[in-house]
């Protein structure tokens, strides 16, 4: 089955999602990788609802990101290049930041691609 991440909300500095396309009743927890700006982010969890068995995502948002300019989320399988969802937070100067929010995705796929092919490339 394959994974999927939807948003349920983001407050006090905690992004929460849903994680679908786990096998019902399996014990196994999905591990996730959250990158910044191609780095690695801390203290994500994957946590089990106890009344809905539910998969909850929680990434605690980095001090960094927090102020001006544009700061583009990505969330992956771990290891895996296939990009499950992706969230981005603007502060500051608001004039242009659309664009500048689409490169730095852009820039964040191409790291996750360029990862991948070396990873493959280093396998064969």
């Amino acid at each position: 089955m394959t994974l999927k991440v939807q948003e349920l909300e983001f407050h006090n500095g905690l992004w929460l999602g849903l994680i679908s396309g786990v096998d019902p009743g399996s014990d196994h927890l999905p591990v996730l990788d959250v990158s910044l700006h191609g780095e690695p982010v801390d203290a994500v969890q994957v946590v089990r609802s106890q009344d809905t068995d539910d998969l909850h995502l929680h990434i605690p948002i980095p001090p960094l990101a927090v102020g001006s300019g544009v700061h583009s989320f990505v969330i992956t399988e771990h290891k895996g290049a296939e990009i499950l969802a992706r969230f981005t937070l603007v502060g500051g100067d608001l004039v242009g930041q659309d664009l500048r929010a689409e490169i730095d995705l852009l820039k964040a796929e191409l790291d996750l691609l360029k990862r991948a092919f070396r990873r493959h490339c280093s396998q064969t």
